[in-house]
């Protein structure tokens, strides 16, 4: 959880450092897309997986959520995708 938390915060995603979950809601404001848009580009541009805030109600519109429950190898992949993909202009 540390890990994935320390890099979301790295990339500068404004998150909230869960307590005892096994996933994390990153703030996706400042990308200025709907959670489902930037869920659909992710997942299409960086073959990255998340899960679109709105899928839990209105109140999750503008996060995304990010499982951490997988290898330590998969969560490096991942975030090193995302990380890539958001420098490459996502914002």
């Amino acid at each position: 959880m540390t890990y994935v938390y320390d890099r979301l915060r790295a990339m500068d995603f404004d998150v909230q450092k869960p307590n005892g979950a096994f996933y994390i809601f990153p703030s996706i404001a400042q990308f200025h897309q709907s959670s489902f848009d930037f869920a659909l580009q992710l997942a299409k541009e960086a073959k990255v997986a998340v899960v679109p805030g709105s899928a839990f109600s209105t109140y999750g519109e503008g996060y995304v959520r990010i499982s951490y429950a997988c290898s330590m190898e998969e969560l490096e992949k991942g975030l090193d995708r995302m990380e890539s993909y958001i420098k490459k202009g996502a914002r």
